[in-house]
């Protein structure tokens, strides 16, 4: 294998990595959002039930620890409580032996850069007279035999030395699909340039929109510096 191909198997690794990253940073969000809508859903039965402890017969005491409990919830650093009978145990348990915090984690590919960079390289291109239109065909053929049901093609624009495309996924599934079949696939992949995803949400549909660049054989996508 020549120094080239190398290259490009290295770069198509470093993008599955940094798409990788992506879905973990995606699901992520999406659970967090999922615990937030929770917590909210806990703090509105929390109220209703200290309103009706204080206008009832509950005792002082039981309206007292209602009130930590929404206390608890409310706050935004709070870590997930223990289930209801260890909540006294827990709350009066020291930090075991000090322990330091763990070490952060390592700092994300920052994908909105690398995109940026490409997207502005690619603005400035013209086109090839002898390649444009081949590719944009070939490109197009490849990559709608790759695409999932219910995914589509919206885009194919190529220029000098790479092209821009754009997919529609309905989720983080359909799109991983699609990268491995599209990009890993030597039967389906349009050449064997370097290729550079970066997947985003559509606010107007919800689903997941893949902006892709695919290099013109024997050239480099620009990355940054």
């Amino acid at each position: 294998m020549d120094m080239k191909r190398i290259g490009q198997v290295l770069t198509a690794l470093a993008v599955i990595g940094a798409v990788t990253i992506f879905v973990f940073e995606w699901r992520r969000q999406k659970a967090q959002e999922a615990e937030l809508a929770r917590v909210r859903a806990e703090m509105g039965e929390l109220s209703r039930d200290l309103e009706e402890a204080r206008g009832g017969t509950a005792s002082a005491e039981a309206v007292r620890r209602l009130e930590r409990r929404l206390e608890a919830a409310a706050r935004p650093d709070a870590a997930p409580r223990p289930a209801s009978g260890e909540e006294a145990e827990a709350s009066g348990r020291p930090d075991e032996e000090g322990e330091s915090p763990a070490p952060a984690e390592p700092r994300p590919v920052d994908m909105a850069a690398v995109s940026a960079r490409i997207q502005d390289v690619f603005t400035q291109q013209g086109t090839d007279a002898q390649w444009t239109a081949r590719a944009s065909q070939t490109a197009r053929e490849k990559l709608s035999s790759a695409l999932p049901d219910r995914s589509s093609l919206r885009t194919v624009e190529c220029r000098s030395s790479m092209c821009r495309i754009e997919t529609e996924h309905d989720d983080m599934a359909q799109m991983q699909q699609f990268m491995q079949e599209a990009f890993m696939d030597p039967q389906k992949r349009p050449w064997n340039g370097g290729f550079f995803a970066m997947p985003v949400s559509d606010p107007d549909t919800g689903k997941v929109v893949v902006v892709s660049y695919l290099a013109r054989e024997d050239e480099e996508l620009p990355m940054p510096l």
